[in-house]
């Protein structure tokens, strides 16, 4: 098995639920329905990390450079079955902050919301039934500092499924 379809297998494996929400069934040709990015800005690049199109196309961003490749159609259903099952289309960013103290531990640990320079990640849905725009500061870090945050863990469950199509795409 190759480490696209390796890679492609592990972003979908927990599409295990019936697929209601993200209606994809009135796009056609290749509009694109998700982009993910994570950035040091207030907004996701003209050109982001990861785009994904409606017809199974995904684009990555690479130095100097945008990488295409296919993953079908079945795989982005699959794909946002998974966000849908995770609840991330019914999510905003402030629900996703407020899932956890932006003050930090209280146990005498450092405060990991004051990481210098820390990245923002951002996933934005364009489907009928799942549209969001969602950008998370620190995402990794605070996942890590509050487990319990359910809203936080739901969206670095789906970006870490992202970043997996993101690291087969640039490793072809």
């Amino acid at each position: 098995m190759n480490t696209f379809v390796a890679a492609l297998s592990f972003c979908l494996s927990a599409a295990t639920v019936l697929w209601a929400g993200c209606d994809l069934s009135g796009l056609t040709g290749s509009e694109r329905i998700l982009i993910y990015d994570v950035v040091d800005a207030d907004t996701p690049r003209a050109v982001p990390l990861l785009t994904v199109f409606s017809d199974g196309r995904v684009r990555v961003a690479m130095p100097g450079e945008a990488r295409d490749d296919h993953i079908g159609q079945s795989d982005v259903r699959a794909m946002f079955q998974a966000i849908e099952t995770a609840g991330l289309a019914r999510l905003t960013s402030e629900e996703i902050a407020g899932s956890f103290s932006a003050d930090g531990a209280q146990d005498g640990r450092v405060p990991i919301n004051r990481v210098a320079d820390g990245a923002t990640s951002f996933v934005v849905l364009d489907v009928p039934g799942c549209e969001a725009h969602l950008s998370v500061a620190n995402s990794a870090f605070h996942a890590l500092a509050h487990p319990e945050a359910e809203a936080l863990q739901s969206f670095r469950e789906i970006e870490l499924r992202l970043l997996n199509i993101v690291t087969a795409v640039q490793t072809r």
